[in-house]
């Protein structure tokens, strides 16, 4: 309303996921300002109601466990969740709700990059779905290399997943990349978006009731 000066809506809580350390101090020390009271760090000691099957917990990289909460918490289990950004990660969650462990490799962007940075004559290409197989061209066939090579990865280790489980499961791909791989997977059910900061939000909710 005309006239009316509006409130300073002030955050009653934070909670950070970082993956480098130097930086975390810094929106620690931010965020407690900005909220007037200490951000929930996700690491060791915070509830995840996920029994962590990893020899070292704590070198769990803290968007991952966002991430599996999140999925659970959406899809249920057994169940293996893909993030696509940097790198590409598997979470496996398996039929009792437990978190089994996982795989880590470049992620589609990188490997482009790499590829490029590599072989001077190689271009650095746009990520889309390959219309073919067969490259008539060093671009066409950079991109089926890189995107076709990145779906059958995805799909094989899908595979060594379920056999080394005993049983299959939902997959589900999350991240920048999920819909364009998803089109070309065989083993993808769903794609499902802002799916760290959902897991972020549930929590939060867990470790301040």
């Amino acid at each position: 309303n005309k006239g009316v000066t509006p409130q300073k809506l002030i955050p009653k809580g934070s909670i950070i996921a970082s993956v480098a350390p130097p930086i975390t101090s810094a929106w620690i020390s931010a965020l407690t300002q900005a909220c007037g009271r200490k951000p929930l760090v996700v690491g060791p000691g915070l509830k995840t109601g996920i029994k962590l099957g990893y020899s070292d917990p704590s070198e769990l990289g803290a968007d991952r466990i966002a991430e599996m909460v999140g999925a659970r918490d959406l899809f249920g289990s057994p169940l293996v969740v893909i993030n696509l950004e940097t790198t590409t990660t598997f979470e496996v969650i398996n039929k009792h709700g437990e978190f089994e462990g996982g795989i880590i490799a470049p992620g589609l962007e990188t490997s482009a990059k790499e590829l490029a940075h590599a072989a001077a004559k190689i271009p650095v290409i746009e990520l889309k779905a390959p219309t073919k197989a067969i490259g008539k061209s060093t671009r066409e066939a950079v991109q089926a290399g890189v995107v076709l090579g990145e779906v059958a990865r995805i799909d094989g280790l899908v595979a060594y997943i379920w056999r080394e489980l005993g049983y299959q499961t939902k997959v589900v791909a999350a991240g920048a990349d999920a819909k364009l791989i998803k089109v070309l997977s065989n083993t993808i059910d769903e794609t499902v978006e802002n799916l760290t900061l959902y897991g972020l939000k549930l929590l939060y909710d867990r470790n301040t009731k």
